[in-house]
C-alpha cells in the first residue's frame, strides 16, 4: 500500500493537476493492478484524440520508477 500526493505531483510535473487521473493510472498500471497492456491504455490514449502527448506523458510519469526516485512515495503498512 502507499499514498502518492498524486495531484499535487502532477501540477509540480507538468504544471497542471488535470492530468492527475492520467498520472495514478500510470502508477497503478506501472505497479500491475491494472489488466490492460500498455499498447492498449496508449492506444486509448490516441483514440480519446485529447491532449495526447501531455496524456501519455503523466502516464508515463506515473511509473513508481519515477515516482521513488523523485521522493514523493510514502509506503504505509
Amino acid at each position: 500500500m502507499a499514498f502518492i500526493a498524486a495531484g499535487r505531483i502532477v501540477t509540480v510535473l507538468m504544471g497542471e493537476g488535470i492530468a492527475t487521473n492520467m498520472f495514478v493510472l500510470g502508477y497503478a498500471w506501472q505497479k500491475g493492478w491494472v489488466p490492460l497492456t500498455e499498447a492498449s491504455l496508449l492506444r486509448a490514449i490516441e483514440l480519446n484524440a485529447l491532449q495526447v502527448a501531455f496524456n501519455k506523458q503523466a502516464f508515463f510519469w506515473g511509473g513508481p520508477q519515477h515516482v521513488i526516485r523523485l521522493g514523493l512515495i510514502s509506503a504505509h503498512g
